[in-house]
C-alpha cells in the first residue's frame, strides 16, 4: 500500500508538472491524433491567439487550422513518421475570423490517451515575415539606386577588402566590375 501511495503521488505531481508545461505555456500548443487527425488538447494560448473557444477546438481537426489550400501539403508532410522532436517548417495557419498568418512549426509524437498523436508548438513569425520583406525591399532600392547612379560606389567590409562595386566604378578603375571584388 505504501508502494502504491508513492506511484500516486508521483504520478499526481507529473501530471501537475505536465499541466503547467501544457496550460500554462505562453506559446500555442495542442495534440492531435494521427490517425483522424482530432484536436485531442489544446492550451489556453493557442485559444486565445486563434480566436476560437476551446470546445471549438476539440470539435476541429488540425486541417481546420490552415488554409484549403495547404491541407494537401499538411497531409503529405504529416503523413512520414515525425520522431522524437522536429522543426516543422514554415506553414500557414488561420484564425477563426480567417485570417491567415505564417507560423514557424515544432512537433512531438507520443502516446496520449492511449492513442497517437502528435504534440504541436506553433510561433507567429508575421513580424519576422514583415522585417525580411522591407529588408528585400530595401535591398531591391539600393541595388537600384547604386546601379543606376552615374558615380562610382564601391563598398568595403571591415578589413579594407572591396565588397561591393557599381557599374560606374568599374567604368572609373578601367576594370570590370568584380575583377576588384576582394581587393584592398
Amino acid at each position: 500500500q505504501l508502494e502504491l501511495r508513492r506511484v500516486l503521488h508521483t504520478l499526481s505531481e507529473n501530471e501537475e508538472r505536465y499541466r503547467l508545461l501544457f496550460e500554462g505555456n505562453p506559446l500555442p500548443y495542442w495534440v492531435y491524433d494521427r490517425d483522424t487527425y482530432r484536436v485531442l488538447a489544446v492550451n489556453d494560448t493557442a485559444v486565445a491567439r486563434y480566436g476560437f473557444t476551446r470546445e471549438e477546438f476539440l470539435v476541429m481537426t488540425a486541417k481546420d487550422l490552415r488554409p484549403p489550400e495547404d491541407v494537401a501539403a499538411f497531409i503529405a508532410a504529416t503523413s512520414k513518421p515525425l520522431g522524437n522532436y522536429r522543426d516543422s517548417g514554415r506553414w500557414r495557419h488561420r484564425r477563426k475570423d480567417g485570417t491567415v498568418f505564417p507560423v514557424e512549426v515544432f512537433s512531438h509524437e507520443l502516446v496520449f490517451e492511449g492513442r497517437p498523436a502528435n504534440l504541436v508548438l506553433s510561433v507567429d513569425i508575421s513580424a519576422q515575415e514583415t522585417a525580411l520583406e522591407s529588408l528585400r525591399q530595401s535591398e531591391q532600392r539600393f541595388r537600384t539606386l547604386t546601379e543606376s547612379a552615374p558615380i562610382g560606389i564601391f563598398e568595403c567590409d571591415l578589413t579594407g577588402r572591396s565588397i561591393y562595386q557599381n557599374p560606374a566604378w568599374g567604368a572609373i578603375s578601367g576594370r570590370p566590375v568584380g575583377e576588384t571584388l576582394g581587393d584592398g
